[in-house]
Formats: C-alpha cells, structure tokens, sequence
C-alpha cells in the first residue's frame, strides 16, 4: 500500500521485519528483489513471487499459491471501499492479521 511513485520494496522489507514469520509471503513482480528474497530466507518464509522479465537468473515460484493472490487484493479493493466511519475499524482488524499468512 505505497504510492505510485515509491518502490514497493523498501516498506515490505520495513513491515516483515515487525511481524512474526509466515510460511510462504505472496508478492507480485513489484517485489522482485535480491534483498528481500535474502530477509525472506532469512526468516524461513518462502517467496511466491514472478520474476521481472529483465531477471538474469530467474527464481522458480508455485504459480497455483501465485493465483490466489487476488484474494488479497480483493480485500484491499474493498477496503476502500467502505465509508470512512468504517475504515478505522477494518484498519484496526488488518494490523492484526497483516501479513496473511498461506
């Protein structure tokens, strides 16, 4: 949930750090990156996410989980959705359980 103008990868490695460890984290090519695939490994959580087209050496990644992504889009698409009395309480509940974990 970052700008348009900001790179996805320097707050994804931000909020991994302040959450417990999930077994698999689903990203999409945005988050193709040496660094947090190396913070991911270091955690023990495997990436599920597309290389970049311009990857010299492509990861493999489970394409079926891959699918499933849109579940978690969905969610935020709904989010904001909702009216803004609202919204502070669907915050409150996704701090909680952010990141999902698969």
């Amino acid at each position: 949930m970052t700008g348009g103008e900001a790179h996805d990868c320097p707050v994804a490695e931000r909020l991994i750090r302040r959450v417990k460890s999930a077994k698999r984290m689903l990203g999409d090519k945005a988050y193709d990156s040496a660094e947090l695939r190396e913070e991911l490994d270091e955690r023990g959580t495997k990436p599920v996410i597309p290389n970049r087209s311009n990857r010299k050496q492509p990861f493999r990644f489970n394409k079926r989980l891959y699918k499933l992504r849109w579940r978690i889009e969905a969610a935020f698409n709904r989010l904001k959705d909702l009216p803004p009395y609202r919204k502070h309480v669907m915050t409150g509940w996704l701090e909680t359980t952010w990141p999902l974990s698969v």
